[in-house]
C-alpha cells in the first residue's frame, strides 16, 4: 500500500506538525503489516525532514515533546524485518540526537538505547551500523544516572553482542560527560551508578568477545585515570586470567602523573551541598 504523496518538508508549521505526528501515532499503534509499512516509511521521512527544516529552531521544544510521546512506537522501525525501515530508524535516531538530543526525556533516551541493544542480538550484519548510531546518539544526549542501571540489566539478560554494545555505550558516556561535574559526583557519590558501571565493565573484561574486551580495556583506562581508587578495587576483584596489559595499567599511569585527565589531582567525596545539587539535577532530568 502506497503512502500519501506530499512535498518534502522545508518549513515547519504548527498545523503540519500536529498532522504528521497524529499520523505517526496512528501508524505505529499496532503491528507492522504489508499494508502499513510503506506509510511508516513515509511518516518517519517526514519527521526527519522536519528536523532538517530551515525554521527548526522555532519548534525544537514542541518536536521534542512529540518525539517523547511517540518514541515507543517509532522504535518499532529498527526492529523491523525490512531493511528500509531499519535504516530509516537508525538515521532518524542520529538526526533526533543531533538536533534536539538535549531536550529528550530520560525515558526517551532509555527507550532508544534499549531498542538499539535489543536489535544488536538479532542480525549480526547490522552491528557496525548499530555501533555508529549508538555513538552518535549518546554523544549528543544528556547523561541520566538510570542509564547505567539499564546497561547492567541488558548485560545480565543479553548475549555477547549486547554486552559489546553496552560496553560501547559506557565508553561513549564517559568520553562525552566525563569532564562534567555531575558525572564525577554521580560516580563518586552514588553507589548504584558506580556499581552498575563496574558490573558491565567486569563482564566485558571477563566474558566479552575480543571486540568487547578491547572496548572494556579502554573503559578501564578512563576509569583508572579519573577514579583511580575505585578502579584499583575493581582490578583486585578480577580473575588472574585478565591480560597483564590491564594489570599494569594502574602502575604505569600512576608513575607518569598524579593528575587525572579531568585536572583533578585528588578525588574527594561530594560535599552535602554537591549531593543536594546532584539530586536536584537527577530529579529535573527524570
Amino acid at each position: 500500500m502506497n503512502g500519501p504523496k506530499r512535498e518534502p518538508v522545508t518549513e515547519i508549521t504548527n498545523k503540519g506538525l500536529d498532522k504528521d505526528f497524529k499520523l505517526v501515532k496512528t501508524l505505529f499503534s499496532g503491528n507492522e503489516t504489508e499494508d502499513n509499512w510503506t506509510e511508516r516509511v513515509n511518516s518517519l521521512t517526514w519527521v526527519e525532514e522536519m528536523l532538517n527544516a530551515d525554521n527548526i529552531s522555532n519548534f525544537k521544544e514542541t518536536i521534542a515533546e512529540k518525539i517523547n510521546e511517540n518514541i515507543a512506537g517509532i522504535m518499532q522501525s529498527i526492529l523491523s524485518m525490512r531493511s528500509t525501515l531499519v535504516l530509516l530508524g537508525f538515521s532518524l535516531i542520529s538526526t533526533v540526537s543531533a538536533t534536539i538530543g538535549g531536550l529528550l526525556a530520560c525515558s526517551t533516551v532509555e527507550i532508544i538505547l534499549n531498542n538499539l541493544i535489543d536489535r544488536s542480538s538479532k542480525v549480526p550484519s547490522w552491528f557496525p551500523k548499530l555501533n555508529e548510531t549508538t555513538i552518535k546518539f549518546l554523544s549528543h544526549t544528556n547523561f541520566y544516572p538510570s542509564i547505567f542501571d539499564l546497561l547492567k540489566k541488558k548485560t545480565i539478560e543479553g548475549n555477547s553482542k549486547q554486552l559489546e554494545l553496552c560496553c560501547i555505550a559506557i565508553k561513549i558516556i564517559l568520553l562525552t560527560h566525563g569532564t562534567k561535574e555531575y558525572l564525577q559526583i554521580a560516580i563518586e557519590g552514588n553507589p548504584t551508578v558506580s556499581s552498575a558501571l563496574e558490573f558491565v565493565l567486569e563482564k566485558g573484561l571477563e566474558k566479552g568477545n575480543p571486540g568487547t574486551k578491547a572496548v572494556s580495556k579502554e573503559i578501564y583506562s578512563i576509569y583508572n585515570k579519573n577514579w583511580r581508587d575505585k578502579a584499583e578495587l575493581l582490578r583486585k576483584k578480577l580473575s588472574p586470567e585478565i591480560p597483564k596489559w590491564l594489570l599494569n595499567t594502574s602502575t604505569s599511569e600512576k608513575s607518569t602523573t598524579k593528575q587525572t585527565t579531568f585536572g583533578v589531582s585528588k578525588k574527594i567525596a561530594p560535599s552535602p551541598k554537591q549531593r543536594v545539587s546532584y539530586n536536584a539535577m537527577e530529579n529535573n532530568n527524570s
